[in-house]
């Protein structure tokens, strides 16, 4: 058997979905973000990736200019909110023929 779907908090997941043409969803962070999150052409039809609205540090390396020193997440995965990790399932097109909403 062969599931349907991925969902993702580490790279693992996400790469082994996307590589077995899986529709799969990733929430993902900035530090490193263009050395994961950029597959060829033919794999990002199956591949969800979300991420803060502000990019405007990302690829950080993790030497984040914004990170507290108080162990809190990094502001990229922690500005995002769950409303709106559920906001871009539910409109995503491969979800949609999954669960077979109109």
């Amino acid at each position: 058997d062969r599931s349907s779907a991925a969902s993702d908090v580490y790279k693992r997941q996400m790469h082994i979905g996307v590589l077995l043409n899986i529709p799969t969803i990733a929430i993902v962070s900035g530090g490193e973000y263009n050395s994961y999150c950029h597959y060829p052409e033919k794999y990002n039809k199956n591949l969800l990736t979300i991420s803060s609205d502000d990019k405007s540090c990302y690829n950080c390396g993790w030497d984040c200019v914004y990170k507290k020193p108080d162990n809190t997440p990094f502001p990229c995965l922690s500005s995002i909110s769950v409303e709106d990790a559920i906001s871009s399932i539910i409109i995503w097109p491969k979800m949609k023929q999954l669960i077979d909403i109109e």
